[in-house]
């Protein structure tokens, strides 16, 4: 058996290659681990789950605090760790109304910046900061209530 170097070690391998070198090179790349397996749900049930309730990856990836690149790597078969298959299939279990917190928590400018706005709303609040930018004394709550309900109020 001839002996070949892999990443600073001697490793035997057979005629001068073999399996065993393959064999090392594939474990350095995969980090040393061996793959996992599904076990708890399949990529089949998730893509199924996903496509028959309209979740997008990237919301499925919210809700399980992932990227929607670990989902779309999911659902070709990649193996997702016990704990995500844990929490994929206790979102199957409970149906589409579940709602599992994301594990990074958004801050509530992500929140806002990503949903659409109602232009109603928007030209609102211009009118209203042009209004207080303009005027030099501060307005109590409710008149700033008020200021805001007559303005939409004029708007519809």
């Amino acid at each position: 058996m001839a002996k070949k170097k892999v990443g600073g070690r001697r490793t035997a391998g057979q005629d001068g290659g073999g399996t065993a070198v393959a064999e090392a090179a594939a474990k350095r790349r995969r980090g040393g681990r061996k793959p996992g397996e599904w076990k708890l749900i399949t990529p089949e049930q998730l893509r199924d789950y996903r496509s028959e309730h309209k979740i997008s990856r990237a919301r499925l990836a919210q809700m399980l605090g992932v990227s929607s690149t670990s989902v779309q790597n999911w659902e070709t078969g990649t193996v997702a760790s016990m704990r995500i298959q844990q929490r994929l299939s206790e979102l199957i279990a409970a149906g589409p109304s579940a709602i599992l917190p994301p594990r990074k928590p958004a801050s509530l400018w992500d929140m806002a910046s990503k949903q659409q706005t109602d232009p109603a709303i928007t030209t609102t609040g211009t009118i209203v900061a042009g209004y207080l930018q303009a005027r030099q004394d501060k307005l109590s709550t409710e008149d700033l209530i008020g200021l805001i309900r007559s303005v939409r109020q004029a708007l519809s």
